[in-house]
């Protein structure tokens, strides 16, 4: 778009403004360019560098001729930074380093050449989860208010005060789809520039849409911002991929045209990367609650009493006994003839209740403790199971998670599928005394971690129902 400047020449000077219209999603839990309310994984730090190009974001025209680019083509590399300090709470950085830029010689019409390089206003914000899928909310939304800071050069084009509330939802659509949306209020004080007043606060809008899972993801993000002055509607479309290629590294590349031109919106933008993702728990878990190796280590394959059930799930495990508890059955207590055949019949009708409940599986997406598609009716037969047989007292929800990713993380993720599926049966009127949460991690795999399909069956949720309540657990225990 052109500067709407004056018709007189004068001293070569720029406005003391920023270009940049793009604000990146330092988290990226959703996309790079948009926010969809999701946020990064508790005690989670993802550090981006990022590569962007953008051709042609402002342009000069007097007179209603176009006279030249004030900016022909800008390289920036940006530094972000995200930590999610609880399940709700998200704090974000990213400082924008001009490494070239360049455009027309306007002098004449009174505008000066902007700066080749320039180290860009800093850009701070927070996010609060209002609601969350995980928790058992139907949608993701979230709040959030940014803010820059000038502190840079303002011959770089790259010098402006802002502030910045955003709304965003997301919905996780089935197991490989997601969708979002987010609306912002971008407040930029007015700027007089050769007598002519450039008002740029602006009302912005954006929609995405993207892959989930391991490795591979697709992405596309229609972002749009409407100025206060009058200015027309700009917009533009990005689409690019991002890949998975080691526990804690991502890559990224997306690229996309100005649909309709507004200051700031360059004819074409491109952005590449790599962003490193670290659990800033790990070593504060192994520190305290998180027991050594080689105190876990027989928790998933040791069976002292040799009856086949792991000493961490046998809840007799010096007494061999059948599944699922592990513990000798007892002896049967004295009976009258007559009430023989109707306490046969309530413990028959109790054992297929249990193996009717343990039967059931709650499987998850990557990285994910929202309730997937197939979940609800899962469990909706759960919860009716559980309060046709009040005598099942306890049940112990265990969370499950693959081996991607360091392990106290997993046990945190692990704990979040438990907590939400625990919170689902809560909603189906399943009374909260007889419902307990474990974090597994992955430390008790269901199938071959060496296969997506194995991958798969390890991120879940099963309930082990706790017959003859002796081990008892905590909600906590994961942590």
């Amino acid at each position: 778009m052109a500067l709407p400047l004056g018709a007189s020449a004068q001293t070569a000077t720029l406005p003391a403004l920023s270009v940049e219209r793009l604000t990146l999603n330092p988290g990226a839990a959703d996309s790079l360019v948009a926010d969809g309310a999701a946020l990064l994984a508790p005690r989670a730090l993802r550090l981006g560098l990022t590569g962007h190009y953008e051709r042609t974001p402002i342009e000069y025209a007097r007179d209603g001729e176009l006279r030249g680019a004030v900016l022909g083509s800008r390289f920036t590399t940006h530094l972000t930074a995200a930590w999610a300090a609880t399940p709700w709470l998200e704090l974000g950085a990213q400082l924008p380093l001009v490494v070239h830029q360049q455009g027309d010689a306007l002098e004449a019409f009174g505008v000066a050449q902007p700066a080749a390089t320039a180290v860009g206003d800093p850009r701070l914000q927070v996010r609060v989860a209002a609601l969350r899928e995980a928790a058992g909310a139907p949608l993701d939304l979230a709040v959030g208010l940014g803010a820059q800071l000038p502190l840079s050069n303002r011959s770089a084009l790259t010098r402006e005060s802002e502030l910045r509330p955003t709304l965003s939802v997301g919905r996780t659509l089935g197991s490989l789809l997601r969708a979002g949306a987010e609306v912002g209020f971008s407040l930029r004080r007015t700027v007089d520039f050769q007598g002519t007043p450039i008002t740029r606060s602006e009302l912005e809008a954006a929609a995405l849409l993207h892959t989930q899972g391991e490795g591979l993801r697709g992405e596309l993000a229609l972002r749009a911002s409407l100025p206060t002055d009058g200015a027309r509607l700009s917009s533009e479309l990005l689409g690019g991929a991002r890949y998975r290629f080691a526990q804690r590294v991502e890559a990224y590349a997306l690229a996309g045209a100005g649909l309709s031109r507004s200051f700031g919106t360059p004819t074409f933008r491109g952005l590449a990367g790599l962003a490193f993702t670290l659990d800033t728990a790990t070593a504060s878990s192994s520190r305290t609650s998180a027991p050594a190796p080689s105190s876990r280590a027989p928790e998933v394959s040791a069976d002292r009493d040799g009856d086949g059930v792991a000493d961490a799930r046998d809840a007799c495990p010096t007494e061999p006994g059948p599944a699922p508890q592990g513990c000798p059955a007892p002896a049967p207590a004295p009976q009258a003839p007559v009430a023989a055949a109707p306490q046969a019949e309530a413990q028959r009708a109790r054992a297929e209740a249990v193996k009717h409940v343990e039967a059931q599986v709650c499987l998850f997406a990557w990285n994910s403790s929202a309730l997937s598609q197939a979940c609800p009716a899962t469990l909706d037969d759960v919860a009716r199971t559980l309060q046709a047989h009040e005598e099942l007292e306890l049940v112990v929800v265990e969370g499950h998670a693959d081996s991607e990713g360091p392990p106290a993380y997993n046990r945190r993720l692990s704990q979040a599928r438990a907590e939400a599926v625990r919170h689902y049966l809560l909603q189906r009127g399943v009374a909260p005394e007889r419902l307990q949460t474990r974090g597994r991690g992955s430390e008790q795999p269901e199938a071959a971690e060496s296969t997506r399909a194995g991958r798969r069956a390890n991120r879940r949720v099963r309930l082990v129902v706790q017959v003859q309540p002796g081990e008892q657990t905590s909600q906590s225990e994961a942590y």
